[in-house]
């Protein structure tokens, strides 16, 4: 029996346990998923009676991609890099890390058909999802990179890490006329801040998928469902070591939105 699920705080909305319990039925595996909101008291607690509880892994949502560093037994070594988590498998008793938003977010850059060569990029926020597509954006031969964030303190490891540009949120306005893609990795729903000042051809790509986003012509809109799948099929081979049903997991999304 496969016991997985999503540990976070709060966790308002979640479509993770839709999707590994549809490739769960899909596959005939039993398994199940669950929603787990957990607050700070208890992350720790929780954490450590994972093995105890039986559980075969857990995905790793805010405010804990990070938090979570502290209470693993190895991770794979690109999260070094990254210095977040978002994905945990337990094998031979061990808790190991996995950054699996890395994958899902350079797959869905494929899926969109969207070439970040000689591009100039905003990144919106500093925590464990910013970390991964930072990642990700570094190997993509962008022309420059900003990063921002609300308290832009919180930035620094990651400007001076990945040689990138910080700048402070109130004067993101001046820059987003010469920004070809921008990427909010907050999870609060910016797009009316943005989108309106985007020059013709840009792209906005949203890594929250609960937000309803006004379009606005010329303008290319991406929420982050895409992203979702991607690497929740990941972690779901990562747990099961089987192949997802990626197509199916979509399609049970598609129906609930």
């Amino acid at each position: 029996m496969f016991i997985t699920g999503v540990i976070g705080f709060p966790l308002k909305l979640t479509y993770s346990p839709l999707l590994h319990n549809t490739a769960f039925k899909k596959l005939r595996i039993p398994g199940v998923y669950y929603p787990l909101c957990v607050p700070p008291e208890n992350f720790k607690e929780i954490i450590f009676k994972l093995k105890e509880l039986g559980f075969s892994g857990v995905n790793i949502t805010n405010p804990y991609k990070i938090e979570i560093l502290k209470y693993l037994d190895g991770v794979n070594p690109t999260v070094m890099d990254i210095g977040a988590v978002n994905t945990v498998f337990i094998e031979n008793n061990k808790m190991v890390g996995e950054n699996t938003d890395t994958y899902g977010f350079r797959e869905s850059l494929k899926a969109y058909d969207i070439d970040l060569k000689n591009k100039i990029v905003l990144i919106i926020g500093a925590g464990g999802v910013a970390r991964a597509i930072l990642y990700v954006l570094c190997k993509e031969r962008t022309q420059r990179i900003f990063i921002t964030n609300r308290t832009i303190s919180k930035a620094y490891p990651l400007i001076e890490n990945y040689d990138i540009e910080g700048i402070e949120l109130k004067r993101v306005p001046r820059i987003l006329k010469d920004v070809d893609f921008v990427i909010n990795a907050t999870s609060i729903d910016i797009h009316k801040r943005i989108i309106p000042f985007l020059k013709n051809g840009s792209i906005y790509y949203d890594t929250n998928y609960r937000f309803k986003i006004s379009e606005r012509k010329g303008i290319k809109v991406i929420n982050g469902i895409e992203m979702l799948v991607l690497q929740g099929a990941y972690s779901f081979s990562l747990w099961t070591k089987q192949a997802p049903p990626v197509s199916i997991m979509r399609d049970a999304l598609k129906e609930v939105l």
